[in-house]
């Protein structure tokens, strides 16, 4: 819990499936993973049993930007989400993985053997496995959009200063 009110920094999914379920035909391209990564870490675990516990940042600190790329307005925009800028964002993940942990030490999980995948990420191999920084790098490198985006823009007359969106009269 945010330490200033009641409400919760962190949500969690759980997924009664792992990433493999599908032979990695369509959740591993959903998270934009790498295929190296999938060859190295997740390939080796299709035909397992598995589940996905995932800590949700609910009230990131990092903000992102969007940029015009020209005057032209069918260019593309710039879009930077800019995750994890800042560093309270990242370790507020890391204390839900270690939520995640104390919630597979309870006895239902145990009768499960459930457990974090036991190997080094790919890319983390040079920290010490389960310390602060290895999440770090875990998280740097996993993290992705829930696709909830937030936030509107006000839709309205074209001499209102504080409209973004235009209505189409």
């Amino acid at each position: 819990l945010n330490e200033s009110s009641a409400v919760p920094d962190l949500s969690f999914i759980l997924i009664p499936t792992g990433i493999t379920i599908d032979y990695g035909l369509h959740l591993r391209k959903t998270v934009n993973l790498r295929e190296d990564i999938w060859k190295e870490y997740y390939e080796k675990l299709i035909g397992q049993t598995s589940a996905t516990i995932l800590p949700v940042l609910l009230h990131p600190k990092s903000v992102g930007k969007i940029q015009l790329k020209s005057k032209n307005f069918n260019d593309p925009l710039i879009i930077d989400p800019n995750y994890l800028d800042v560093k309270d964002d990242v370790d507020k993940l890391i204390s839900g993985i270690r939520i995640i942990q104390k919630l597979l030490e309870t006895l239902p999980m145990k009768q499960f053997n459930a457990e974090l995948i036991p190997k080094a990420f790919p890319g983390c191999e040079g920290h010490v496995y389960d310390s602060n920084e290895y999440w770090e790098c875990y998280i740097r490198q996993m993290t992705f959009t829930m696709y909830h985006p937030v936030s509107t823009c006000k839709c309205g007359d074209y001499n209102d200063s504080k409209t973004v969106v235009l209505k189409n009269f």
